[in-house]
């Protein structure tokens, strides 16, 4: 079996493009918001720093073979109805620091994304979608996902986590509601066969395995076209939630993923 189809996890996230996957540093967090790993496009709507911690915009990138995770989120993203001027992000996640947000259009070949740095001590993020309208694009079909430092455990230090969000479009009823569960998505390059997943919950009361098959829609799975996993929120208290996941491409391929994420 070839091992080639992954080429990292979000845990192991320096294998993986940096611009996406592995959140900055404090310090880097403190220093820019425009991730230099992203190439922007030659358009009148390339992405850029647009001021306010705020950057976004159209940018050069080809989805690679790796299964990529794009969005991670508390409850399935809401549809609006109607036209926002912005979108409230929000997380549960509690003494943070260094928060970096990333949102990008889930359109065939689309490649439009915004990054944000909340100020430390936020609680929610107000994206304002005057830039990605005046773009000509929807906020309809998004994904969103976030990064911190965060201590989810007792007595442990902090380290850069995924965090889960929450999502509200501010104005508008939508037809979205919470569920008990996080929803991750994850997209590819390859046309994917299958997708296996499990899932181990880490608290103060020990580390164990939650489930050892998590359901996922059966494929196979058109390249970029986004899969989603759902995690039932946990019931042992604050923690760390590892997904371990295993994809087979249509060639053959395949190799696991880890995701880490903190939870209350």
């Amino acid at each position: 079996m070839n091992a080639r189809f992954f080429v990292g996890s979000v845990v192991a996230a320096s294998l993986f493009a940096p611009s996406f996957f592995a959140g900055p540093t404090h310090a880097e967090h403190e220093a820019t918001t425009c991730s230099a790993a992203i190439i922007p496009a030659k358009t009148k709507h390339a992405y850029r720093n647009i001021g306010d911690g705020l950057c976004e915009g159209e940018f050069q990138r080809e989805v690679g073979s790796s299964l990529d995770l794009i969005s991670l989120t508390d409850g399935a993203l809401p549809r609006p109805q109607g036209s926002s001027v912005s979108l409230r992000l929000e997380w549960l996640a509690t003494d943070v620091r260094g928060v970096q947000v990333t949102a990008r259009v889930l359109e065939l070949d689309t490649y439009y994304r915004m990054d944000a740095s909340p100020r430390d001590g936020a609680a929610a993020y107000r994206w304002p979608l005057a830039a990605m309208a005046a773009a000509g694009y929807s906020s309809k079909r998004i994904a969103v996902r976030a990064m911190a430092d965060v201590a989810p455990l007792p007595s442990k230090q902090k380290r850069r986590l995924l965090i889960p969000v929450r999502a509200q479009y501010e104005g508008l009823s939508t037809n979205g509601s919470l569920t008990p569960f996080y929803y991750l998505a994850l997209i590819s390059g390859d046309e994917i066969d299958w997708v296996r997943a499990s899932l181990w919950d880490e608290t103060a009361a020990g580390r164990e395995q939650v489930k050892d098959a998590i359901p996922v829609a059966e494929g196979p799975f058109k390249p970029t076209y986004p899969i989603t996993v759902k995690v039932p929120h946990s019931t042992r208290g604050p923690g760390i939630y590892t997904v371990e996941l295993v994809a087979r491409a249509r060639t053959g391929d395949s190799a696991p993923l880890r995701v880490e994420f903190a939870h209350e």
